[in-house]
């Protein structure tokens, strides 16, 4: 018998269910990331993405609901729109990121747009990949669109978390739009969702690397702020004593008398050498004395 040792991806259908769980609990960690850091930020474009990780996570429960029954119309629709919509909070998320405007009805109909896509697709199409596949090319073609904002983003920054997140949106829009081939396949679907999780996983590592490292900037310039603002200080201060010594200087070399006066009882204050000369050193006396 001829035993070898080896790696694969191949995981029989028996384990369908298995990834599929698998693949839900760790979109769930995503979706939990990127609620702490929406709210922990108050970053727009986290709020997008974090919906757009929830509807894929709506997706995988569909798909899991559906294993054991024969799906119907209104859940292959729900299953496409949620795929869809998901795409679509991504690419507006990506576009806040990089600072671009949009309009929340450009939101709202493209929504609608891709509902009615998905009601038609379920009546018009007759096979599932045709179905499928417009709508995960466009969920790929979103992810490496993502991809490419962290990509500028790591040139600008030179953040490690973003250059990892680049890699990671651009493994999963491949995957994404490669999902209809996989589900057509029924040795590789299981290996697909596993992937999947494996990938989500990743991408939630990631942005909790880029989100430190945006924080450990912050407190370092802060920091470097502060040192800049003492140096100032210090200089200001040093500035204002070299004046006053010069004032003290000017003062006393005056060839004139100067006679420092209190404001409201006239007392004498000060005298610099030459009114001490003149008057000799009366400190405290009043002015209408001399």
């Amino acid at each position: 018998m001829n035993d070898t040792i080896g790696f694969d991806l191949y995981f029989p259908r028996e384990y369908l269910k298995a990834a599929l769980i698998g693949s839900f609990l760790s979109v769930s960690v995503l979706v939990g990331v990127f609620c702490y850091l929406n709210r922990y930020t108050h970053r727009r474009y986290f709020s997008f993405w974090t919906a757009a990780w929830i509807f894929h996570a709506l997706w995988l429960g569909l798909c899991i609901a559906s294993l054991n029954v024969q799906e119907g119309p209104l859940l292959m629709m729900l299953k496409q729109w949620c795929v869809g919509a998901s795409a679509v909070f991504l690419l507006w998320g990506s576009a806040r990121f990089l600072k671009q405007r949009t309009r929340p009805s450009q939101l709202a109909l493209f929504l609608a747009f891709l509902f009615i896509w998905s009601y038609i697709g379920v009546y018009q199409f007759d096979s599932l990949l045709q179905m499928e596949l417009p709508l995960f090319a466009l969920m790929g073609l979103v992810s490496l669109v993502t991809a490419g904002c962290f990509y500028r983003f790591r040139a600008e920054q030179r953040y490690l978390g973003a250059g990892l997140l680049a890699s990671g949106f651009g493994l999963w829009g491949i995957y994404i739009a490669a999902y209809p081939f996989f589900q057509s396949s029924g040795q590789m679907i299981s290996s697909g969702y596993f992937i999947s999780a494996v990938l989500q996983l990743f991408i939630a590592v990631s942005m909790i690397v880029l989100v430190l490292e945006e924080a450990r900037n912050t407190n370092q310039l802060a920091f470097r702020k502060i040192r800049s603002y003492k140096s100032k200080t210090v200089f200001l201060q040093r500035k204002v004593m070299s004046t006053e010594e010069r004032y003290r200087s000017l003062f006393d070399q005056a060839s004139e008398g100067i006679v420092i006066t209190d404001a409201e009882d006239l007392r004498i204050l000060e005298l610099n050498q030459t009114a001490k000369r003149l008057l000799g050193d009366r400190g405290g006396w009043c002015a209408d004395q001399l």
